[in-house]
């Protein structure tokens, strides 16, 4: 995933858990439509589709933070996303699944013969809540395996990990520590400055065969 910057921001436009599952059930296909469509353009114009924010439900106007993760059969082929809520959750989309499909460093721009067999997932995110601890172990303690997404910050150094990241993952332990690495934190305990968030993510997935599924990520 992409390096992100001001993870410690307040967040403004992001809704809870509840609603984004509602609001994942009206317009799933919007979504995943628009993360295809901005995908395919890049394919022949190389660069993201231009979106219209105002052609769209006022609930997709609104601000959202949003991740779009593509694979190959069970290969990750590129994940790129928004921790923050700070443009509007179509245009976010849009410009994450471009990103996603072009411009993941660990791996070569997508093409052409890639996308018939491609998997798009969109995950939107809940709103960051503030974890309040004393100490590494308490974090840990706190920290619910397979539910939660987790932001930490430690003044230049932040990091990300979906709660996908469980699945690979499921030992609280080695959650953190391996985010802590990719934060670029040592794996000393952590230090009294560092903050830590958690969130949900609502994921809706289109399938290269054309199925749609939603799940909890």
């Amino acid at each position: 995933m992409a390096a992100m910057s001001s993870l410690k921001e307040a967040v403004r436009g992001q809704t809870t858990p509840r609603e984004i599952d509602d609001l994942l059930r009206r317009h799933d296909k919007t979504l995943l439509r628009l993360a295809a469509d901005s995908i395919d353009h890049g394919l022949r114009e190389g660069h993201a589709l231009a979106v219209t924010v105002e052609n769209y439900a006022p609930e997709l106007s609104d601000l959202g933070a949003s991740f779009v993760t593509l694979k190959t059969g069970t290969s990750l082929r590129g994940c790129i996303g928004s921790a923050l809520a700070r443009r509007a959750l179509v245009l976010d989309v849009a410009t994450n699944a471009f990103a996603a499909a072009f411009n993941d460093g660990r791996f070569s721009p997508l093409e052409i013969h890639e996308r018939r067999d491609l998997t798009i997932s969109v995950s939107v995110l809940s709103a960051p809540q503030d974890m309040g601890f004393s100490g590494e172990a308490e974090l840990i303690s706190l920290l619910q395996p397979g539910i939660d997404g987790l932001i930490i910050s430690d003044g230049a150094h932040s990091a990300l990990f979906l709660p996908t990241v469980w699945k690979s993952l499921p030992d609280p332990h080695a959650f953190l520590e391996h985010l802590k690495r990719k934060a670029g934190l040592s794996s000393d305990p952590c230090s009294d400055s560092l903050t830590a968030q958690r969130f949900t993510a609502t994921v809706v997935t289109l399938f290269a065969d054309g199925i749609i599924a939603h799940s909890e990520d």
